[in-house]
């Protein structure tokens, strides 16, 4: 499982890395693919509802999953995960804030556990190959 930390409205960090999560996606083979799941936290649930997160999620791939949850809730899987996100005000913006979040994907093997947190940007071909040795173990 890859699970990302972002928000929908996020202009650049997010789109990046979930385009790189998809296009490793991609190329999964159809058996890969029953084995393997993306999934986008919304860390803005106040903007980021259940409907605006899956619309959202499938610009990038039909089988990703957008999460969304109580302000409480989302605080705890992302310290679970040592992650980060903060709210950061906006003065002449329509969207009044934005967040500054942790830009890594966190790489979950089949026994549940961390395995990999992969940085900013790194190459589909490097989260392809990541992902394909944690089904070979």
């Amino acid at each position: 499982m890859a699970i990302y930390f972002g928000y929908t409205k996020c202009p650049d960090v997010c789109p990046t890395n979930l385009s790189f999560i998809s296009s490793a996606v991609a190329h999964l083979s159809p058996e890969e693919k029953k084995q393997f799941q993306s999934i986008f936290i919304s860390v803005d649930p106040g903007r980021d509802s259940p409907d605006v997160l899956a619309e959202y999620v499938q610009y990038f791939d039909k089988d990703m999953i957008g999460l969304s949850a109580a302000p409480d809730d989302v605080d705890q899987v992302v310290a679970q995960y040592g992650a980060y996100y903060e709210k950061v005000p906006y003065s002449n913006s329509a969207l009044m804030y934005g967040i500054d979040h942790t830009s890594e994907t966190y790489i979950v093997g089949k026994d549940g556990k961390l395995s990999t947190i992969l940085a900013h940007e790194t190459p589909s071909a490097t989260i392809l190959s990541t992902i394909r040795g944690l089904m070979n173990k």
